[in-house]
């Protein structure tokens, strides 16, 4: 079968994906029908890495023929299908792959391995009786991760992560990034659940999320947080806030000037009620006048507006 790395290696790669600009390396003939990977990108929008994966550099045109593909299905969580020629071929997780009966050998296993040990995850492209190439994706930790992280964890908030990755990149991952919570290889379901358990519980849980598989557990969760440069569609209408530019420190930021209005709404609440009952207890033994009445009403609207005004000098 044919291997395809995708990673941080720049040497000796021939194509270049055009909208994440991350090297891919052949380490065999092309030989798969990446047509099935077009179709699914442009038609079905299940991934940007594919995006662009079938269009070639400058250096190395290559012309191939052209597929119709049908009875296309996606899979939640397990990949895609779809027929070419009347042939089957599958794209997704070794689930996919089990689930269909497609016998997995010794070779690809140890490959497999390798890849979750390298902190990899693999995509398998098979037809109804083999294997036909490996797909191998290294997922960039962001620099401000840890840093992110670090910061929730100094405001008393729990993290965890969950994916549908393998177990050992999953764990892998989080060890670098500060969290302890792993839970890994779930489906879309297994996201909903562990944040139902989580309420159930009694927390209150802010999910963060950028895939089309994310779009209802965002919607579930207390407060729902989707990346906006790189977020599917469906994620980002789906969430109650949007980091437009994927910084994820900003999420201390979120947690500041939340908690600063809700202080800025407790102290006028505190002290409109605090006036009023004071005014209306003078009245009753006949002190107050009519000016401290207006001053109780007017006023101390004016001063909540102007203690409120203060939230627009706000600075991260």
């Amino acid at each position: 079968y044919t291997y395809l790395e995708l990673s941080g290696n720049k040497e000796s790669y021939n194509y270049r994906h055009e909208l994440s600009n991350v090297p891919i390396k052949f380490t065999n003939n092309y030989m798969c029908p990446m047509d099935l990977f077009r179709y699914c990108s442009d038609n079905c929008n299940i991934n940007n890495i594919f995006k662009n994966l079938s269009r070639f550099n400058n250096e190395d045109k290559n012309e191939f023929e052209l597929y119709n593909v049908t009875d296309f299905e996606n899979i939640n969580g397990k990949g895609i299908t779809g027929k070419i020629n009347d042939k089957t071929y599958f794209v997704g997780n070794k689930k996919i792959i089990q689930d269909n009966d497609i016998v997995i050998d010794n070779k690809v296993l140890t490959d497999l391995k390798n890849e979750e040990s390298n902190i990899r995850t693999s995509i398998i492209l098979a037809d109804e009786d083999n294997i036909l190439a490996i797909i191998s994706v290294e997922d960039k930790i962001k620099d401000n991760s840890v840093k992110a992280i670090d910061e929730l964890h100094k405001m008393n908030i729990k993290t965890s992560m969950v994916s549908g990755d393998n177990k050992i990149s999953s764990e892998i991952i989080a060890d670098k990034v500060g969290i302890t919570d792993v839970v890994s290889e779930v489906l879309p379901q297994g996201k909903l659940d562990y944040v139902k358990k989580l309420q159930n519980e009694g927390n209150i849980v802010s999910f963060i999320g950028d895939g089309i598989n994310d779009a209802p557990v965002l919607a579930l969760s207390d407060i729902g947080i989707a990346m906006g440069a790189l977020g599917q569609d469906a994620a980002i209408e789906a969430a109650d806030i949007v980091l437009m530019d994927d910084n994820i420190n900003k999420l201390a930021t979120v947690r500041n000037i939340g908690g600063k209005t809700l202080a800025i709404v407790r102290q006028n609440i505190v002290f409109a009620l605090g006036v009023k009952f004071l005014v209306m207890i003078l009245g009753i033994f006949g002190i107050a006048n009519m000016w401290l009445a207006v001053f109780a009403d007017v006023g101390v609207a004016v001063i909540a507006i102007l203690n409120s005004m203060r939230m627009l000098k706000y600075r991260e």
